[in-house]
This record gives structure tokens, C-alpha cells and sequence, in this order.
């Protein structure tokens, strides 16, 4: 994709060529079709929103990939990147979500059990945490959609970004640093 950042350097080789593996990685030409295929959407628009919440990427990252694989076109590429994902979800009905994240019923089993994580809240690092985050979203996605089978149903779950940001919250009220044992979940 080409970006403007810091740097400047959207149109290096190197830059280009990572960009390209993302895509491909993130996006897998086969998998995305047959994701479309499954998808039941009013619009383009809507299917590329329901598209980046599954696949976990920007509007912009999906709209890009559906383009270069020539599943859209030009003037509708540009046509997307002119909308703001969260207007459109609004837009769509899609203001709040009627299964949201339960932090306690994923994270507890997962931390305690599963990860066998020390009580002492150092052990949190933020790469720890970062890794909870991960799994618990993971789980929730995995979970909410049966394994994927059920798309309509991204509609109605929270975002990576929230379930993070819920993810960290319960870590900070269950395992504060400055105390020597956890707090009851």
C-alpha cells in the first residue's frame, strides 16, 4: 500500500516488496474469495467493512487487496478510500455490538489455567500481555463465529482494538503492580 509516513519511503523497493508479502500473508488470495463468496452485504461498502473486521485489517488495507486482486475496480478503490469505517458502521446499524467481549469468562480460565501465569504482576511484561491480547481475541473471533463459519456474526462483536484495550484493562484491575497478590476476578 502506499502511505505517507514518516519517513517518506512508500515508494521504495523494499518498501513495496513488504508491503506486497503483508498482503499476501494477511490476505491469502484464496481464502479472501472464498470469504467473499459467504458474505452477505447491502453494499461493497459494507462487505469491505465486514471483510477488514475479520480478516483483523484496515478498510484501507482491504479495499487495497480487493483491488489488486482485481475484485474491484479503480474507480471504485478510490471511491472506498474516501469513506471513514467508522461513519459507515454507523451508517449500517453497526453501533454497538450485541455480543461483546466478556473479559472475565475468556481471561481468567486463560491466564490462570491454560498460560499457568505467576500471581506477581511483573510477570505481565508487555509482551506477556500483548500475547494475552492476541489469544483472547483470537478465542472471541474463533468463538462468536463458530470457527469462522458465521461472517454475518463480525457485525456484531467488538473490534480487536477494543477487546485489547478491555484485555489490558483486566490485567491493570487483576494483577496491579504495586501489590503483592492478585485481586479477586
Amino acid at each position: 500500500m502506499l502511505h505517507a509516513h514518516y519517513f517518506k519511503k512508500q515508494f521504495e523497493k523494499k518498501e513495496i516488496d513488504a508491503d506486497s508479502f503483508a498482503s499476501e500473508l494477511l490476505l491469502p488470495r484464496e481464502l479472501l474469495k472464498a470469504s467473499i463468496e459467504s458474505v452477505t452485504a447491502q453494499s461493497i461498502e459494507e462487505a469491505v467493512l465486514l471483510l477488514s473486521h475479520l480478516y483483523q485489517v484496515s478498510f484501507a488495507a482491504m479495499a487495497y487487496r480487493l483491488h489488486a486482486l482485481e475484485m474491484i475496480t479503480r474507480a471504485k478503490y478510490e471511491e472506498l478510500g474516501k469513506i471513514k469505517p467508522t461513519k459507515l458502521a454507523e451508517a449500517i446499524g453497526r453501533k454497538v455490538p450485541t455480543r461483546p467481549f466478556d473479559a472475565n469468562a475468556v481471561l481468567t480460565p486463560l491466564v490462570q489455567q491454560q498460560l499457568k501465569l505467576t500471581t506477581n504482576p511483573r510477570a505481565f511484561t508487555q509482551d506477556v500481555v500483548r500475547k494475552i491480547q492476541e489469544m483472547a481475541y483470537t478465542r472471541y473471533l474463533g468463538s462468536e463465529t463458530k470457527g469462522g463459519t458465521d461472517l454475518q456474526t463480525v457485525y456484531d462483536l467488538e473490534n480487536a482494538g477494543t477487546v485489547y484495550e478491555k484485555v489490558a484493562l483486566w490485567v491493570a484491575d487483576n494483577y496491579p503492580l504495586f501489590s503483592q497478590s492478585p485481586q479477586s476476578a
